[in-house]
């Protein structure tokens, strides 16, 4: 069987390899969960994403990228780069006060970016 890849994998455990950890360790998932909700509707106001979509508490990893923002948005990797750094800070932020304002200018960059990529599509939402 193959490794798992973010390429591959739903939302949650994407999330949970760019986080550094193995899908299958689960200790955390309430917490991200919660926090990749949140960033999934702070998306979906920026103009991006499918309306009231969340990861389903009871079976997460089914959600797929391609669900809520479909697979032929040229926005996805951005998404999962906006997704990663929002998720970081709010789950496991940064001590040193640098990396913190890095991620936090990148991170506002990528929501600035996908704002323009939204504009761009007759839909903003999920293609």
């Amino acid at each position: 069987m193959s490794e798992p890849t973010v390429e591959t994998e739903g939302i949650l455990a994407s999330m949970q390899l760019m986080l550094g950890m193995e899908p299958d360790y689960q200790a955390f998932n309430t917490d991200l969960i919660i926090h990749i909700n949140t960033i999934l509707n702070k998306l979906y106001q920026a103009g991006i994403g499918e309306t009231g979509f969340k990861l389903d508490a009871n079976n997460p990893y089914s959600s797929k990228w391609e669900d809520f923002i479909g697979n032929e948005n040229p926005a996805l990797d951005m998404v999962k780069s906006y997704t990663y750094l929002n998720l970081r800070l709010l789950f496991d932020p940064p001590q040193n006060s640098f990396v913190l304002n890095e991620i936090k200018a990148e991170a506002d960059e990528l929501i600035w970016r996908i704002r323009v990529e939204a504009d761009k599509w007759p839909d903003h939402h999920k293609n």
